[in-house]
C-alpha cells in the first residue's frame, strides 16, 4: 500500500502460508527419503508380493519385489546391499536444504505482509482502490470544527478513537498543523467520526462520548483525552476523562445512551458516500461561499506533516492568486 497507514487488526493468518510451505517441503523430503523404508516395514507385517509393493520398487532387485521366498531376511539384506538405498548423508543434506528453504520462505512472507508495511507506516488491509477526490462539494454540516470560520482552506478528517494511526496523527502531526495553519486562521479543521466497529469494539462508544462532550462545549478536550488513551477506552476510562474535564457525568452518560449514536452514524454514512473505508482519512479543499468545500486533494494514513503542508500550501497559493 502506497497511500498511507490504515488502522487494521493484526492476525496470525499471514503466517499460515509460511507454515504451509514448510509442511509441504518437509513432507516431500520425508516421502522421498522415508517412503521406501516404510513400504519395506509394511512388507514385514503383511504377505508382500509384486502387487502389494509400491510402484517405486519395480526397478529394485527382483528379490525385493516378492520373487523368491519373500522372507523378511531376504528383503532386509536386499535393502542393505542395494545401490539404490538412500544415503544417510544425502538425507541429512536434504533436511538442511529444506530447513533453510522453510526459513527463507517464512521470512519472505513475514517481510511482505508485516514488516515492510510496518516500516513504511502502513498496513495491508482496507486501502481504498482509488484516491479520487469527490466531484461534488462536501458539506461541513454536523462536523466538529476548529479554527476561523472565514478560512479559505478546510482540512476534513475521518477518524477512529481506537485507531493507533489516528492517535499518532492526533498526538504528533495535528499539533504542528494547528500551529502552522489553524491558529493563524488560514485553515479550518473539521472532524468526522468513522469508528471501525468490526476491529475496534470501543470506538463507537468513544465517538459518542466525544460527541456528547461537544454538547457541553468540550469536544476537542475529550478528543485529546481519548486519543491519549486509545489503547483503553472502556466506560470507566471515559468517565475518568469526563471527571477530569469537569463535565457533567450524568448528562454525558444519558447522552451516550440516547441520541449520540445517530449523529455518529451520519458521519459514517457521509464518509462511505465519498469512498472512505479506513482511518485516518483526510480531505483538503477550498471553502466556497456557500460553506461547502470543493475537495482538491485526499490523503490516507498517518502522513508526516510535510505532506499535509504541501497540499495546504498549494491551495493557499492558488487562493492568493485568485484574490489578486
Amino acid at each position: 500500500m502506497t497511500s498511507g497507514a490504515f488502522c487494521c487488526a493484526s492476525s496470525p493468518v499471514p503466517f499460515l502460508p509460511a507454515y504451509g510451505s514448510a509442511f509441504v517441503v518437509k513432507t516431500i523430503v520425508r516421502t522421498r527419503i522415508d517412503g521406501p523404508r516404510r513400504s519395506v516395514k509394511r512388507c514385514e507385517q503383511i504377505a508382500c508380493n509384486a502387487n502389494t509393493l509400491p510402484w517405486r520398487f519395480s526397478k529394485w532387485p527382483r528379490t525385493l519385489a516378492g520373487i523368491g521366498d519373500g522372507s523378511k531376511e531376504e528383503i532386509k539384506v536386499t535393502l542393505e546391499h542395494s545401490d539404490q538405498k538412500p544415503s544417510i548423508r544425502w538425507r541429512q543434506v536434504l533436511d538442511i536444504v529444506s530447513s533453510i528453504a522453510v526459513v527463507v520462505a517464512s521470512f519472505a512472507v513475514v517481510w511482505v505482509l508485516l514488516l515492510k508495511p510496518a516500516i513504511n507506516g502502513t498496513t495491508s488491509k482496507t486501502n481504498p482502490p482509488s484516491e479520487a477526490v469527490p466531484a461534488e462539494p462536501v458539506s461541513l454540516d454536523g462536523a466538529e470544527l476548529r479554527g476561523d470560520r472565514g478560512a479559505r482552506v478546510a482540512l476534513i478528517e475521518y477518524s477512529d478513537f481506537q485507531c493507533p494511526y489516528c492517535s499518532r496523527f492526533a498526538n504528533d502531526t495535528l499539533p504542528e498543523i494547528e500551529r502552522r495553519y489553524v491558529d493563524s486562521g488560514e485553515v479550518l479543521l473539521a472532524f468526522r467520526h468513522f469508528p471501525l466497529e468490526s476491529i475496534h469494539p470501543f470506538a463507537l462508544r468513544a465517538a459518542e462520548a466525544a460527541q456528547c462532550a461537544g454538547r457541553q462545549g468540550k469536544f476537542w478536550q475529550m478528543h485529546d483525552a481519548l486519543f491519549g488513551s486509545h489503547e483503553r477506552l472502556d466506560k470507566d476510562v471515559i468517565l475518568q476523562h469526563a471527571r477530569a474535564l469537569a463535565l457533567n457525568s450524568e448528562a454525558l452518560s444519558a447522552c451516550v445512551d440516547g441520541v449520540s449514536e445517530a449523529s455518529v452514524r451520519r458521519d459514517i454514512e457521509t464518509g462511505r458516500a465519498i469512498g472512505i473505508s479506513g482511518t485516518p482519512a483526510f480531505l483538503v479543499g477550498r471553502i466556497q461561499r456557500d460553506g461547502r468545500v470543493q475537495i482538491t486533494d485526499r490523503l490516507s494514513g498517518a502522513k508526516p506533516v510535510e505532506q499535509f503542508a504541501a497540499s495546504i500550501n498549494k491551495l493557499l497559493a492558488s487562493s492568493a492568486v485568485a484574490m489578486k
